[in-house]
């Protein structure tokens, strides 16, 4: 599933029409649409960002594919380590709605959460998680993700200047594809 297919999950959890989001965005309707339609993973870096804020979501959380568990049973595995909601939300370091949006399926948990969900669980518990996510064959990050999990630890005039740093990139012929 690429961005496209994202953002559309996104807006229908979100009970959020495409329009919805153009207004919000600036983004025109026929641009977002066609990004939707074919699940376009080439998407200007400013626009996703526009896209991701109107949403409430961190960028990496619209762009990233992820490997989800088999079947979403967070809040079991929660309850089994004897903690609320809030307490697992703190020790994520995220905020309560973001948590109950994973907890309840609406946005696919991130897998350096479950990670972390994972050592906790057995911490707590002494007992491995009963199912697996689908992780890929592979570890390394691609390009892409890299570059992304980099831009997102700037600042906001950081990442001004890096998409202008990447633009500018992108005039030197021996860069080019």
């Amino acid at each position: 599933m690429g961005v496209g297919k994202n953002i559309k999950k996104i807006l229908d959890n979100k009970g959020m029409r495409v329009s919805e989001l153009a207004e919000l965005t600036g983004v025109p309707y026929g641009t977002l649409h066609a990004m939707i339609k074919r699940d376009s993973d080439g998407i200007n870096l400013k626009t996703l960002q526009n896209i991701a804020e109107a949403l409430g979501l961190e960028l990496s959380e619209l762009t990233r594919v992820d490997y989800p568990f088999k079947d979403n049973n967070l809040a079991k595995y929660r309850e089994e380590m004897g903690l609320t909601a809030e307490e697992l939300a703190e020790k994520l370091d995220m905020n309560i709605d973001r948590y109950t949006m994973y907890e309840t399926g609406e946005l696919p948990m991130l897998t350096e959460y479950w990670d972390v969900i994972e050592v906790m669980y057995k911490e707590k518990t002494g007992k491995e998680l009963e199912t697996q996510y689908n992780r890929p064959s592979f570890e390394k990050p691609s390009r892409e993700a890299d570059l992304l999990h980099h831009f997102n630890k700037l600042n906001e005039p950081g990442q001004d200047k890096a998409v202008e740093s990447v633009e500018l990139l992108t005039k030197v012929p021996e860069y080019k594809k």
